[in-house]
């Protein structure tokens, strides 16, 4: 089940999943359904990008709101006391955290990966940048930049991961050599 999937799933239930306040964690309320947890637990990581994504356009248009009405009262804002620190120093906050926490997976390639379902690496043992995409939706919605470095489908590298240098070297060669795509076995 995918992320968005589950996601979408606990709202359907009414469970307000949110992203914890050190946003390193997530808040549910009560007790979750099986599959539900489950599904949470084995994709942790791109449970808490989802969650602090979606968090930060829900600041973002908050703060966005408030803006329009200081910029909108009749007296300056600086003589309407307590606005700023009430209602903008939370939010500001907040999107601080989650800013942090999504950039952490901005830098580490994952974010592109959570979002599209693809990412681009720049592979040591193959001496070439290599595209890894994780279905047949984000190889449709590739960018056509992408698309001048070899692909692999998140199956093949699957079925790489515990092949030895050389014959991942030759899986390469062939794959690039013939159009082809790796198997495993």
């Amino acid at each position: 089940m995918s992320v968005d999937a589950v996601l979408d799933r606990a709202v359907a239930l009414g469970l307000d999943i949110r992203l914890a306040q050190d946003g390193e964690h997530i808040d549910v309320p009560g007790t979750l359904p099986r599959d539900i947890e489950e599904a949470i637990l084995a994709n942790r990581s791109e449970v808490l990008f989802h969650l602090a994504d979606q968090e930060r356009s829900e600041v973002l248009t908050r703060l966005e709101a408030l803006r329009k009405k200081i910029n909108e009262g009749d007296e300056p804002a600086e003589d309407r006391p307590g606005l700023r620190d009430v209602a903008f120093d939370p939010l500001l906050d907040r999107l601080w955290v989650l800013e942090r926490v999504i950039a952490g997976y901005e830098q580490s390639g994952l974010a592109s990966w959570y979002r599209e379902g693809w990412v681009m690496i720049h592979s040591s043992l193959l001496s070439e940048t290599v595209v890894v995409v994780r279905d047949e939706v984000a190889l449709r919605n590739l960018p056509g930049g992408a698309r001048v470095f070899p692909m692999y489908r998140f199956e093949e590298m699957e079925a790489l991961k515990d092949c030895d240098e050389p014959a991942i070297r030759r899986a390469h060669a062939y794959k690039r050599a013939f159009h082809g795509s790796v198997r495993a076995g």
